[in-house]
């Protein structure tokens, strides 16, 4: 097969792969986003978003962000942020989205935040959609500052394929930087 790719981690928060026609620089943090992106709307289509929460959470809220909620309790549902009416202004959150045990109040008053601010729109469930899979990805991806050992490093560059899909970028920032190696051999007058 194809020659291992060589990666190193530099400064904890970027990766270097040595490629065929040049180097490639990848910020760790938005790649294992965007990947993570792509697995959450994954297991959104599987339908195995959710995580069962052992102890309902119950959270208050406006009377604005209530009737937000339950406009959209499905949508929210969808997302694996599951709850329910729970007396006057208070939500029973009975679910959270996989990889999260905790943070539900936050998420929800995120969610509902977004809903409003969208409101009127027509795409609020796809805006809520995107930006809270964008939130989710975020939260669990690996930061800027964290060592990465050997193992996660390929884990992270072999999923590069499937995380690089123009259409759905989390957040628009550049996620990575090539150099070819003519580039380099200029910069170095080998021209």
């Amino acid at each position: 097969g194809p020659a291992p790719t060589r990666v190193f981690q530099v400064r904890d928060a970027y990766l270097v792969i040595e490629e065929a026609d040049g180097l490639t620089v990848i910020d760790q943090h938005a790649l294992h986003e965007k990947i993570l992106y792509e697995e959450i709307l994954e297991a959104r289509e599987r339908g195995d978003l959710r995580q069962p929460l052992l102890v309902p959470e119950t959270v208050e809220l406006t009377p604005e962000e209530f009737q937000l909620f339950v406009d959209h309790q499905e949508a929210l549902a969808d997302l694996g942020l599951e709850g329910e009416e729970f007396g006057d202004g208070v939500v029973a959150l009975r679910a959270l989205p996989a990889g999260f045990q905790r943070g539900g109040a936050a998420l929800l008053h995120q969610a509902l935040e977004q809903l409003r601010a969208s409101r009127g729109s027509g795409n609020e469930e796809v805006d809520l959609r995107d930006r809270l899979v964008a939130t989710m990805a975020c939260k669990r991806a690996v930061k800027a500052g964290q060592h990465l050992g050997p193992a996660q490093q390929l884990d992270l560059v072999r999923g590069r394929a499937r995380a690089f899909q123009p259409q759905n970028c989390p957040h628009g920032r550049p996620a990575e930087l090539f150099i070819s190696w003519e580039e380099l051999d200029r910069r170095f007058d080998r021209k």
